[in-house]
């Protein structure tokens, strides 16, 4: 009701409580204050603008450095995942070459194969093992319980650790 009466006030030409020394009107300013008015809210406004602009850039570049450190990072995921599955293939493969009765016949007979020269070889060395005892016995004086020997030089005295191989190797007891 108050802006109704005010408004009347104005339109027949009373004067109100307000300072008559501004201008009432846009059109009534100068264009001096109206460029000022509006030059500096334009200044502010191209300022905000340059700073947002330059924070938006910048959250760009770290947004690209994030890029590329996720792609590093699957690219190395990806070769540990390429390694895992050759590591199952192979196991996979090993496992299939185990599941048959068939498969295992070769690798059987090349155990046996290979125990039986393990076996073989071994009693060769105790062999030279004894033939070389004696040697020490008879050319050395060497005595095994004591673990001396002698040269032709008796300043020249020679020592080693008693040893004899293992009659049964396959005994583990």
């Amino acid at each position: 009701v108050c802006f109704f009466i005010f408004r009347a006030a104005m339109m027949q030409g009373k004067t109100t409580t307000r300072n008559r020394s501004k201008p009432r009107l846009a059109r009534e300013r100068s264009t001096g204050q109206l460029v000022g008015e509006k030059g500096g809210l334009n200044a502010a406004l191209l300022h905000n603008l340059r700073v947002g602009y330059k924070e938006l850039l910048q959250d760009i570049a770290h947004d690209e450095e994030g890029v590329k450190e996720m792609k590093n990072h699957l690219k190395q995921l990806q070769r540990e995942r390429e390694h895992i599955a050759r590591e199952v293939a192979a196991a996979e493969a090993f496992v299939e070459s185990m599941s048959s009765e068939g498969a295992l016949g070769p690798i059987v007979q090349k155990k046996d194969s290979l125990a039986a020269f393990a076996e073989d070889e071994y009693k060769k060395a105790r062999v030279q093992h004894g033939n070389m005892m004696t040697l020490l016995k008879d050319e050395f004086g060497y005595h095994p319980e004591y673990k001396l020997g002698k040269t032709n030089d008796p300043s020249k005295e020679f020592s080693g650790k008693f040893f004899t191989p293992d009659p049964n190797p396959n005994d583990f007891v």
